[in-house]
């Protein structure tokens, strides 16, 4: 659920909600969504949201897209993204309607047909059918986005090719190797990629369906956004990157790290940050591939157990961290503390005993920034010094 929270601060906050993994024959309205919750400043309470998630989670985008916008202000932009949600209504390989039978149950099961889209459950005379995104996707208003695969794993192996209808174990092979399909078993998967290309509406306002056995592919980085990420066209993101930024540097794929695009950015920006920020410690500085002998294992998870060697390569870390911020910069928090993001608990943004540089927390810096009461550019003095801080170490 949404809302509202005003801090002392005077920054007024809107909880931003993205749609986490659940299992959609639990949800009865849009109320009872588990959601994953990330507070983002709003400025003039207008808010940028995107409803988004997986498998089943991905099945209640869909059927809760349209309430989402209910939680947030009018004037909002929202917009609505799948993952492996698109379950199709298909016969499987005997001819049986395995996953109709299955949804119809759960509907009937949970009493959910009253929360499924009016407009669809009108236009069918079995209304339960709105249950599949097929049916109800060309009534949703939401802008809406489809990832999926065309031969997405789970329901080739619970819906096209389940165990109930493959009694002599004919598909075991193919299901779980492509490679080992016969020829047989390669006409019906393509059937079963043209039946959700035919079920995807013409006025979708963004898919990306691809060939891959996968269900899923947003939650790696693997697949989302690799080298070696799976693409169609060649879709990459560098055609995205701030073309003032790409045109400056002879590598333009380095304009994917802020501090070579952050002085193109024209809109008024906050940076908050730990300029020991132990992600890029742990992985960037010194990941496993760059300390074979496990050197800074005990310093890594410790910054009391580094030795003087070990302090001087953060403090160089630090010290580059700091340069590499332009003096354009509109607002900045960068603290001394070893954490991950500090805006998200209420412990490290606005609590009594919350990180503050100059006797100030993250959430008052980012008011003050916000609402030009004065420049915020707060800077702390280097490890160990800060004794404020909360060191958040995986």
């Amino acid at each position: 659920m949404a809302a509202k929270k005003k801090l002392n601060s005077g920054v007024e906050i809107v909880l931003v909600l993205v749609l986490l993994t659940c299992a959609p024959s639990l949800i009865h309205s849009a109320d009872d969504n588990r959601l994953l919750v990330n507070m983002t400043l709003v400025p003039n309470s207008t808010a940028s949201a995107l409803g988004a998630c997986s498998s089943a989670g991905g099945l209640a985008v869909f059927l809760h897209c349209d309430d989402f916008i209910n939680f947030l202000p009018r004037t909002a932009s929202v917009k609505c993204l799948s993952d492996g949600g698109f379950f199709l209504d298909v016969s499987d390989i005997a001819l049986n309607h395995t996953m109709r039978s299955f949804y119809k149950n759960l509907v009937q099961l949970q009493g959910v047909e009253q929360n499924l889209n009016p407009n669809c459950t009108k236009s069918l005379d079995d209304p339960e059918l709105c249950f599949f995104p097929q049916y109800a996707l060309k009534y949703i208003e939401t802008p809406f986005f489809v990832l999926n695969s065309a031969y997405d794993v789970f329901q080739f192996h619970h819906g096209l090719a389940p165990p109930s209808a493959d009694k002599r174990g004919d598909w075991n092979r193919c299901s779980f190797d492509p490679a080992a399909c016969n020829a047989n078993q390669i006409d019906v998967l393509q059937g079963f990629r043209n039946d959700m290309l035919a079920a995807l509406p013409s006025r979708l306002d963004g898919m990306f369906i691809n060939s891959c056995f996968a269900h899923g592919q947003s939650e790696s980085q693997d697949t989302w956004f690799a080298d070696d990420s799976p693409r169609i066209h060649d879709k990459g993101i560098e055609q995205n990157l701030n073309p003032n930024c790409t045109k400056s540097l002879d590598d333009p794929e380095l304009c994917f790290f802020p501090q070579y695009a952050l002085k193109y950015i024209e809109t008024p920006f906050f940076v908050l940050n730990s300029a020991y920020d132990v992600f890029q410690f742990h992985h960037g500085l010194a990941p496993p591939s760059a300390d074979k002998r496990g050197d800074w294992n005990r310093c890594s998870f410790d910054p009391a157990a580094c030795n003087a060697n070990q302090i001087d390569v953060l403090q160089g870390f630090r010290n580059d961290m700091l340069a590499a911020l332009h003096s354009r910069l509109d607002g900045m928090f960068v603290n001394s503390c070893f954490a991950h993001c500090q805006s998200e608990s209420q412990d490290t943004w606005f609590a009594d005993d919350s990180p503050r540089i100059h006797d100030k927390t993250i959430a008052e810096a980012v008011g003050d920034w916000y609402y030009n009461r004065r420049v915020t550019k707060e800077i702390d003095c280097p490890y160990p010094c800060d004794s404020s801080c909360h060191n958040i170490i995986p």
